[in-house]
């Protein structure tokens, strides 16, 4: 089985590995996917999408990931704990990879990571910038707005809204610019969330 080119392409779909072989083999798209992947050609991301394993190895940069989880579940943007991680906010590696999105929320687990999508309501689907990172151009918030979308999946954990809440999940808000409070503060408000509202109060006390 003679394939062209698979390896310069960042994702693959059925039709562009039917594509790749031309008119060599008259059988459906999957059907051949599922050989090159026992030959170890490919790589399946999620159902119908694939990527060369020789890209994988001789292709992909530092924005590679961040533009996969982008284009396997759209519309999403890069955002909470693997934004902050990105910005030096996060004292910890995050694990994963972990996107905002106005569709349902998504899983998808592969051998290249685990890709993470949370449902936001529509009005708070904004914040983000296209980032270049690398060869990409990646969907990817504000250090302000993943500090928002951190918070707002995790307040329910929250009991009580006091300094101790930055402590305990090793924030490095020093990290924050002059413009990322009103930011975060502009989005908490926005929420009418009363205990984002106060965590924003809180976030511009301590950064005077």
């Amino acid at each position: 089985m003679k394939i062209n080119n698979i390896e310069e392409l960042p994702i693959l779909t059925l039709q562009e590995i039917k594509n790749s072989i031309g008119g060599e083999y008259n059988m459906p798209g999957r059907r051949i996917a599922q050989e090159l992947i026992k030959k170890g050609k490919i790589t399946p991301l999620k159902r119908g999408f694939y990527v060369s394993n020789d890209f994988l190895k001789y292709k992909q940069d530092a924005g590679y990931y961040y533009f996969l989880a982008n284009q396997l579940y759209q519309p999403s943007y890069i955002s909470g704990p693997t934004a902050l991680d990105y910005y030096g906010i996060f004292s910890e590696s995050a694990s994963g990879f972990f996107s905002v999105t106005t569709s349902k929320t998504a899983l998808y687990e592969n051998t290249i990571g685990t890709f993470r999508y949370r449902n936001i309501k529509a009005e708070l689907f904004q914040g983000y910038i296209r980032k270049k990172i690398g060869a990409y151009t990646i969907a990817f918030a504000s250090p302000a707005k993943a500090l928002f979308d951190y918070f707002w999946y995790y307040k329910e954990r929250i009991q009580i809204v006091d300094k101790k809440i930055f402590e305990s999940l090793r924030l490095n808000i020093e990290r924050l610019s002059n413009k990322d409070v009103p930011e975060f503060g502009k989005y908490c408000k926005q929420s009418k969330s009363k205990k984002m509202i106060s965590l924003y109060l809180l976030l511009k006390e301590i950064c005077g």
